[in-house]
């Protein structure tokens, strides 16, 4: 079925425009990606006196459980009563800001334990901005298409997001081989005004104005709000664990240099590009959700015995553990965007899916790394992040085994009528 979001169909243009929301996504997500990419070298200079993974676990520390929702109940309520453009223009010049800010913010030598308030501060705002970024572009962009066409504009749409990162990465990939990324960290987040600049101007340029429609959905929206805020958590789990964490982590415990372990990151992120096309098309053929219950089981299952033999890291191991669980996270997550227009039908869409990202994010998402971080220095184990993921895994499982139920009931309550 189509996503019945607006009144009256596009132009002929619209491929186009289409294009250009993509662009758009790949600058928001470069701006996105850096500060966990960076991560290292900002806390070195907002936390110095800690050791390096007490530095890691605050530099981490999930602040955004009041601004990323409060982002989207306000910049989400703009885009459903106001228009897409307004509340998309202003989401990314708030994030492109907030993103400068961070490379001009004075170190801790500069004025003491003011620098990391201002830092947590900071990444508060850049939540709150990005709050309605990915739900609100990938609404224009899934618009009116039929289910097919529409789970292959998701996969393309997360390709865009890992293209971002991908620029991202190289970025500090070119800072670490030159040795040079302590110093030097700081223009990546200044270059963030040039990525921003040209985002707003392809957002304005590749947006029509265009009110939702005012049709109601008869269908209850509070097991689809949990579902979408529980599997959303279990994705940025899934992301920060593997990517993130590890990537992070490497560098301390194994015999790896950070630009290796870039070289790594960006490898592994193109491997996700590759595969992404793939998995769209096979949730096409098989249907999304049996792909995506097929990728869960085998996550909850293989995840903790992966990060078992992480006990004693090898590259290979390493290797092995990051290519089959991104192998697994992108076939779950294939056609996210549009699963998430798909189950959850109201006038209030962008607010209600950005508002259960927002909450899925800040409870089960962001806390993963901060809490792996804590815990590999408590046990010096990575055994616990596989048993985060796993469980994350098993709640999402639970999340869509109690969305079929409703939608099962509903069915037979509308049959009966």
């Amino acid at each position: 079925m189509a996503i019945p979001l607006l009144s009256k169909p596009q132009p002929a243009t619209n491929r186009f425009h289409e294009i250009l929301l993509l662009l758009g996504n790949c600058f928001d997500h470069y701006d996105k990606a850096l500060y966990g990419l960076l991560a290292p070298f900002i806390a070195a200079d907002f936390f110095p006196q800690l050791d390096p993974i007490t530095r890691l676990i605050c530099a981490f520390f999930p602040i955004g459980l009041l601004f990323r929702p409060l982002g989207a109940l306000i910049l989400g309520r703009l885009a459903d009563r106001v228009g897409h453009k307004k509340a998309l223009s202003l989401s990314l010049l708030g994030m492109s800001l907030t993103t400068v800010s961070i490379g001009l913010l004075p170190n801790f030598a500069a004025i003491g334990i003011l620098s990391p308030c201002l830092l947590i501060f900071a990444r508060g705002m850049l939540r709150f901005f990005s709050a309605i970024e990915a739900t609100t572009a990938s609404y224009l962009i899934l618009k009116n298409k039929q289910s097919d066409a529409a789970c292959l504009a998701s996969s393309a749409f997360e390709v865009s997001s890992v293209i971002g990162s991908v620029l991202a990465a190289s970025g500090v990939a070119f800072l670490c081989y030159f040795n040079i990324a302590g110093e030097y960290w700081r223009y990546l987040f200044l270059g963030g005004a040039i990525v921003g600049i040209l985002g707003y101007l392809i957002r304005i340029y590749s947006i029509e104005e265009v009110k939702p429609s005012k049709a109601h959905s008869e269908k209850p929206q509070i097991i689809p709000f949990v579902a979408i805020a529980i599997v959303t958590g279990f994705i940025v789990a899934n992301y920060q664990i593997i990517f993130t964490m590890l990537t992070n982590l490497l560098p301390l415990v194994t015999q790896l240099t950070r630009w290796e372990v870039m070289i790594f990151h960006i490898a592994l992120s193109l491997f996700d590009m590759a595969l992404f096309p793939i998995f769209a098309r096979l949730s096409v053929r098989w249907k999304k959700e049996r792909v995506m219950v097929a990728s869960l089981v085998l996550i909850a299952l293989l995840a903790t015995p992966l990060f078992m033999t992480l006990k004693e890291p090898t590259l290979i191991r390493l290797v092995a553990v990051r290519t089959l669980l991104t192998a697994l996270g992108v076939a779950f997550c294939s056609c996210y965007q549009y699963w998430t227009h798909n189950v959850l039908d109201s006038n209030n869409r962008i607010t209600l899916i950005s508002f259960a990202k927002a909450l899925g994010v800040q409870t089960i998402g962001s806390p993963s790394i901060a809490l792996s971080f804590w815990l590999y220095k408590s046990l010096k184990s990575p055994v616990v992040s596989g048993v985060y993921i796993s469980c994350s895994a098993l709640l999402a499982l639970f999340a869509l085994y109690l969305l079929s139920a409703s939608g099962s009931r509903l069915k037979l309550r509308q049959q009966a009528q």
